[in-house]
């Protein structure tokens, strides 16, 4: 072998100290693939005739070339950044993909190009989206427990709010089967414009509803007055 700095080379070349180069080192037979310096403090990494990866002089590290979709990895003063982007002003989604049993690779949370976070589905909808149930709990150090759930339900089916007590019982249900208001701190079930406190639509006859009247707070019981209409 040939050694540079070494009278004992182990390799077919060995050197022992620094080596300088000026423009990229390539793979034998595949001048598609390469790395190097195309700039000063800039390393920059190529496959197939690519750039694929490039750490720039602020430590920044990028994975795929500027003129595509990339991402990038720095920081800005105690900040972490991680970003998806592009030259250009074309919009920029990040996924989040994990491959399951078997081997299916599926995306499982998406950051929208407009900031809406969207887990189990692709719509980007609302700035919090999120396909399925969404369940609350404790602390590890709490016991991990049940405390709040809510259900989205199948398809034609209303959504379901869970409040879970300390033996993580769902002893509060609210369910969307029917149709409950609240408006300016009166109840209405089944009443689109309550007018008391509580009022409560009854199947004693069409259109007619049963009032709860619970101003009067001296009163030991509530005034319940029978009423038609709304």
């Amino acid at each position: 072998g040939i050694g540079t700095g070494t009278a004992v080379p182990s390799e077919k070349l060995e050197v022992t100290g620094n080596v300088g180069i000026n423009g990229f080192i390539t793979h034998n037979g595949d001048s598609g693939t390469f790395m190097g310096w195309s700039a000063n403090d800039t390393n920059v990494f190529y496959t197939a005739g690519n750039e694929r990866m490039r750490i720039s002089a602020n430590g920044t590290v990028q994975i795929g070339a500027s003129s595509t979709t990339n991402l990038s990895l720095g920081s800005s003063g105690s900040d972490f950044e991680l970003s998806a982007k592009k030259d250009g002003t074309d919009a920029i989604n990040m996924v989040f993909k994990t491959q399951a049993s078997g081997g299916t690779l599926a995306e499982r949370m998406r950051i929208s190009a407009n900031g809406n976070v969207t887990i189990g589905n692709t719509a980007s909808v609302q700035p919090l989206t999120v396909a399925g149930a969404v369940l609350f709990r404790t602390t590890t150090v709490d016991g991990f427990e049940n405390r709040f759930q809510f259900l989205g339900g199948g398809s034609g089916d209303g959504g379901s709010f869970f409040v879970y007590n300390e033996n993580e019982a769902p002893t509060i249900q609210i369910k969307g089967n029917g149709i409950s208001y609240f408006v300016g701190g009166n109840v209405g079930i089944g009443v689109t414009s309550p007018s008391y406190n509580l009022s409560v639509a009854t199947t004693l006859s069409s259109g007619s509803h049963l009032n709860a009247n619970f101003s009067d707070l001296n009163s030991p019981t509530p005034t319940f007055v029978g009423q038609g209409g709304n």
